[in-house]
């Protein structure tokens, strides 16, 4: 019985694997159940014995993504304790659209420009992985606040969410574009900026 339990696991995880894949790669819209199917070697009755339907999998692959990136099984870092931390942070977005040749663009955001105002719960379900990402950067700012290291005034929340935006916005352009430049242009103007609330 526990082995049967484990080869449905296993299949239920390598149907969410690679419908993250290809979700990143061409969208949800442009995405069939049937493909995924095809990609991850399953069958109908095994995909709707795991899920109601294909947005039941949407909702899957994005919860998924969120309980790897709070069990530090992604390759992001989001211990971030140092100026350097945050540079290494930006640089990890930057370096993978070069690997890829810039042809993604950050995957929840590719999943996210697609949905509609019917689904409701994937939008939150994103939602929380970006305030994820937002309380982590917010935390190193709280931090230097709190360690006297940044001047009055200085707003740690709105720091991070600068971070965030520039970062979306980088891989968006980049993805357009098909190159970095304008990408790592504005990471370093955003470093500069936020460095001289330093004391």
């Amino acid at each position: 019985m526990k082995a049967i339990q484990e080869r449905g696991q296993k299949t239920r995880q390598r149907i969410i694997d690679v419908a993250f894949k290809l979700f990143h790669k061409q969208g949800i819209h442009a995405t069939s159940v049937d493909e995924i199917l095809k990609h991850s070697d399953a069958g109908k009755s095994q995909f709707y014995y795991y899920f109601k339907n294909k947005d039941d999998l949407i909702h899957a692959v994005v919860q998924d993504f969120y309980q790897k990136l709070k069990g530090k099984d992604s390759a992001l870092s989001f211990d971030i304790q140092s100026w350097g931390d945050l540079e290494n942070w930006f640089a990890s977005f930057i370096n993978f659209q070069k690997s890829t040749a810039c042809s993604l663009g950050c995957p929840l955001a590719t999943i996210a420009y697609e949905l509609g105002h019917d689904q409701q719960l994937i939008r939150q379900d994103i939602h929380l992985i970006f305030e994820f990402t937002c309380n982590a950067l917010a935390r190193f700012f709280t931090a230097l606040a709190d360690k006297g290291e940044l001047k009055k005034g200085a707003n740690p929340d709105e720091m991070a969410n600068l971070c965030f935006v520039t970062m979306q916005g980088g891989m968006l352009i980049s993805k357009v574009r098909k190159e970095t430049h304008d990408f790592e242009s504005s990471v370093a103007h955003v470093l500069n900026y936020l460095k001289s609330f330093k004391k």
